[in-house]
């Protein structure tokens, strides 16, 4: 608050000697100055996250499931399932999903724990699938058959190997001029502990998968055609594989 002296009466050339007291109120000075350095010393911050961001270090998480520290308000689209371990898997329609016809360029984390890789043999043993519903599956499953033989179309599978506790993501990608044979992609994850949950991450890029193990990334693999334009719900595990091979949630 400040006074003002003013001399002098309220008419053009007044000679009046009197002194009338007006009162404004304002902002300090010294506040206004204090605020502008702060909001300069912020914008030099941010300037400096960004150059780092794209120059040494990732410090802005862009998308989920990405690197970076800070996550970026509304860059957070991810959706939870299976988080209830007392109730049995669902499968999840695509229109729930939040992927619809999304082919590439996502990522989803999954919780998997191996108890026993010598139940359910001479399979592979299907952990998760988003892609088509599988028909019925011929029990003989020779050398050479891969893993369309249980499911044809899928966007992506994981499956633990037939007969150890080998774990494979596999996704497929079209040929050009050559739809109808797709060619399989395969991370392999070795030797999977057996009675520990471990966190399995996993980014469909267009045109790399990345695989993660509790944080870390396990294993990626580049290929150079699309991904095969397949959709469908996520499915679960069997009845049978889930109370006898491994679970699978969150």
């Amino acid at each position: 608050m400040t006074k003002i002296k003013q001399k002098g009466g309220l008419w053009p050339f007044s000679s009046s000697d009197e002194y009338t007291s007006y009162e404004t109120t304002g902002v300090n000075p010294g506040v206004i100055q204090y605020l502008f350095y702060f909001v300069a010393l912020i914008i030099v911050l941010l300037l400096i996250l960004v150059l780092v961001h794209y120059t040494i270090y990732p410090i802005f998480k862009l998308r989920p499931g990405g690197n970076g520290i800070i996550p970026l308000p509304g860059s957070d689209d991810s959706k939870q399932f299976w988080l209830d371990i007392k109730k049995p898997l669902e499968i999840i329609p695509e229109s729930d999903s939040g992927l619809d016809s999304q082919y590439d360029n996502w990522s989803m984390t999954l919780d998997i724990q191996v108890d026993n890789p010598t139940a359910n043999t001479g399979l592979p043993r299907v952990l998760f699938t988003r892609g088509e519903v599988a028909p019925n599956v011929s029990p003989v499953f020779n050398e050479n058959d891969t893993i369309t033989k249980i499911n044809p179309n899928f966007n992506t599978i994981i499956y633990l190997d037939k007969l150890t506790n080998d774990l494979y993501i596999t996704i497929q990608t079209v040929p050009p001029g050559n739809i109808l044979i797709p060619e399989i992609q395969s991370a392999w994850i070795r030797n999977v502990p057996v009675g520990k949950a471990i966190r399995l991450g996993l980014m469909v890029g267009s045109h790399i998968l990345e695989v993660y193990i509790n944080g870390y990334l396990a294993q990626s693999k580049t290929y150079v055609n699309s991904i095969r334009g397949v959709a469908g719900p996520i499915q679960p595990p069997s009845e049978d594989i889930f109370n006898h091979t491994a679970r699978v949630y969150n």
